[in-house]
């Protein structure tokens, strides 16, 4: 999302007083005990110069991104008078088309100023399209968007009551923690996903139930003279569907095996491929082991496991003087 760890976020949006309450907002941070560590952001649109010789506007954040790190996929924040960082989606080949080393040129106060490009960072919000600079750059006064205040809090603090504080005191803020900020950031993404997910897993039992069943179906027709035989000479039903059981299974459980495996080896690195349309180039997976090592596998054992109880229940119960004759 572009930012980096932090207990509390302060943005102040457009208003007729945002100066005025950005400024007020840092004095009152100094003097709170409660307040840990804060940083002030301030965001404005600049004219940046395209691959092609052409001017684009581009939403510039501009602070010190040394107390709240972000994590970068190449090089480093912008730490000195001249440095820039851009985003997956900016740095890209239908972006800038930049890479860590090479030089942007900003105009800013009427005056263009080369930027070396310090670090590619991922941020899928503002379309993915974003950039952090020293404050060196300066403040575009006439095309300021917002400002942000990233703060963590002393141990002990409630967070809560101090997030209600500064709402109830700065009425224009949105004051939010990273989590309430992240949900309302991604709630829809995340809802959508979890719906997919939900989707997916379903569609993807009820392929497995229906697979097995019609290979077991013909599995059985063609060894149905072989089963007349075996029950013949006086193996019991039950003994020829555990037969069949255990050879489907242990096809399964490799199959669950050589999947979970591949998730987590190629898993990342697809969705991340999928991703990188919307400025996220590199996603993890938080590995939930118990799931996915016990309950996906072991609900699907049970689905599949009554599937091929009941086909080879009902296969195995023929008539046996029928098929001998056969």
């Amino acid at each position: 999302m572009g930012i980096g760890k932090q207990d509390v976020r302060i943005d102040l949006r457009r208003t007729d007083t945002i100066t005025e309450d950005f400024i007020k907002l840092q004095e009152e941070l100094k003097n709170d005990h409660d307040i840990e560590k804060f940083a002030p952001y301030m965001t404005s649109s600049y004219q940046v110069k395209n691959a092609d010789g052409s001017w684009n506007s581009m939403n510039i954040e501009t602070g010190d991104f040394s107390l709240f790190p972000l994590t970068f996929l190449e090089g480093r924040a912008p730490e000195r008078e001249g440095e820039i960082a851009l985003s997956f989606a900016n740095a890209a080949k239908d972006g800038l088309n930049k890479k860590v080393g090479d030089e942007v040129t900003v105009r800013t106060g009427g005056k263009e100023q080369m930027l070396t490009v310090t670090g590619i960072y991922q941020d899928i919000t503002n379309g993915g399209k974003t950039a952090k600079a020293h404050s060196s750059l300066g403040v575009n006064e006439e095309a300021v968007l917002w400002y942000i205040v990233s703060l963590d809090l002393a141990e002990g603090v409630n967070i809560q009551e101090k997030m209600d504080y500064y709402q109830n005191a700065y009425s224009s803020a949105q004051v939010n923690d990273i989590e309430e900020y992240t949900q309302q950031t991604l709630g829809n993404i995340i809802d959508q996903l979890g719906i997919v997910v939900i989707g997916g897993i379903s569609i993807a039992m009820i392929i497995a139930v229906l697979i097995t069943a019609l290979f077991l179906r013909m599995l059985l027709s063609k060894d149905m003279s072989q089963i007349a035989i075996m029950r013949s000479v006086g193996i019991t039903l039950k003994q020829i569907r555990h037969q069949y059981m255990a050879g489907t299974l242990m096809v399964l459980l490799l199959g669950i095996t050589i999947g979970v495996l591949a998730s987590d080896f190629l898993g990342e690195w697809l969705v991340s491929l999928a991703m990188s349309t919307m400025g996220a180039a590199r996603i993890e997976f938080v590995q939930v082991l118990w799931q996915t090592w016990l309950l996906c596998p072991l609900a699907l054992l049970i689905a599949v496991g009554f599937t091929i109880y009941v086909s080879c229940r009902v296969a195995v119960k023929g008539d046996l003087s029928v098929v001998l004759r056969g």
